[in-house]
Order: structure tokens, then sequence, then C-alpha cells
């Protein structure tokens, strides 16, 4: 019986993963993000210690061709965003906030709603109004975009087409480990056989029950800030006021 490096890959010390191709890289980093799912519910601290893993195997080499770059620096986003997410439960908001920023910057359509609604609600408890208001206009927009995305998964799910999400098993990772050899990787795409799944893979969205909540939240966290905003006014034209009539 073979015996698979990825039979426990949280074993992987210093830069171990970096002899892996990328669609090794990208199903190692699924693996250890499905072990920090699991432990989520019951240990934020446990769940971080995994995404973390997750994030770091994900470090593109220097051969990486730009499209290659892309896709890890892409599941490299969605780690971040369960990182956050961690540290919004272990109460660390600063780091959530810098966290949200980073994925942003990114610019990986299928992230923005969870990172903006984030940012939105942390701006708007430390009375960032105008910062909130970006944030959650930002957010309504994304909704828009992933309900498009739904309706196109919608529509081919009716046509018969298969449009189920990876989904990384031991199996799957020895597999990978007999077929695939860094040394045959080149930096391109089509010298990783392995790539394809990931770059046909459909984009990770809600469904229309979370992104209903999530507008009408943002909807409300809206009428919120302008209420607010009204009343500061107020109270400053009054404060304003005194001080001339003193």
């Amino acid at each position: 019986t073979m015996t698979s490096s990825f039979d426990k890959p949280w074993e992987l010390k210093g830069n171990e993963a970096s002899r892996y191709s990328p669609s090794q890289k990208l199903t190692l980093s699924r693996c250890y993000s499905a072990i920090a799912a699991d432990a989520f519910s019951r240990d934020a601290t446990e769940a971080l210690f995994f995404y973390e893993k997750a994030f770091k195997v994900l470090l593109p080499s220097l051969i990486d061709s730009e499209t290659v770059r892309r896709l890890l620096q892409h599941e490299e986003t969605r780690v971040l965003l369960n990182m956050a997410s961690c540290k919004y439960k272990l109460q660390r908001n600063q780091d959530v906030l810098d966290l949200c920023s980073q994925i942003l910057r990114h610019g990986f359509d299928d992230c923005i709603v969870k990172a903006s609604w984030r940012r939105g609600f942390l701006r708007f408890q430390g009375e960032d109004w105008d910062g909130a208001r970006e944030d959650f206009e930002m957010c309504l927009k994304s909704i828009g975009w992933e309900r498009d995305q739904l309706n196109c998964i919608e529509e081919r799910c009716e046509k018969g087409d298969t449009v189920d999400r990876v989904r990384v098993d031991k199996d799957r990772l020895n597999e990978l480990e007999q077929h695939e050899n860094l040394k045959d990787y080149n930096g391109n795409v089509e010298s990783d056989p392995g790539l394809d799944i990931y770059v046909k893979e459909i984009p990770h969205v809600h469904n229309s029950a979370t992104l209903g909540t999530l507008e009408k939240n943002c909807k409300n966290y809206l009428a919120k800030i302008d209420r607010s905003l009204r009343e500061y006014k107020t109270k400053e034209r009054a404060t304003l006021a005194g001080k001339l009539f003193k």
C-alpha cells in the first residue's frame, strides 16, 4: 500500500508544500479548510489554525503564469473570508477590518458580499458612517451580481449540466499525488491537468434566502446611518446656535 504524504496534511512543516503543483496546493488547501470548517462551531481558535495553514499552502511559485497566480489568489481570498469569520468570533475586530480590506482589494466578485457586509457592520459599530455607507452600497451591488450568477447556475441545472463544486477527500489527494509531478509543471495551466476542474468551477455564491436577508440588513443599516447623520446635524446646529446666543 502506498503511503500518501497527504494522509495527514496538517503535519507538513515549513515550505514543504512548495514542491506541489498548483492543483495539489488547491486541493490540499481545501482539505485544511474542511478540517477548519468542522472545528469552527466548537473552537474558533482551532479553526483559525487550520485556515491559516490552508492560506500558507497556496503560496505561488516563481514560474507560475498570471492565470495560475490568479487561481491561487482567488482561493487565498476565500480562505481569508473564513479567517475573518474566526477572528470576528474571537472579537479581534481590527484584524477583521484589515482582512476584509485585503479581500476587497483583490477584487474577486464572489468574495465581495461577505467582505463588504462584515466591514460595513464593523464600521457602523465604530460610527464611521461614510465608510459603512460605502460598504453597504457595495454589498447591495454585489448581491445583484450574485443573483445573476445564481440564475445562471439554476438554468444550467435545468439543462442537466454538472455544476457540483469540488469535494476534497483523501482519494482525490492520493490520485493527484500519483499522476502529477512538479517537474512536469512549467507554470501554465495546460501543464497541470488537475487545474482544469478549478478553472471550470462555478462561482461560490449565496443562496436566494441568504441574499435576501443580507439585502434587507444592508438597507436597514443604510436607513440607520441616514437617521444618525440627521440627528448629528440637528445636534450640531443646536450647539452652534447655543454658542451664538450665549
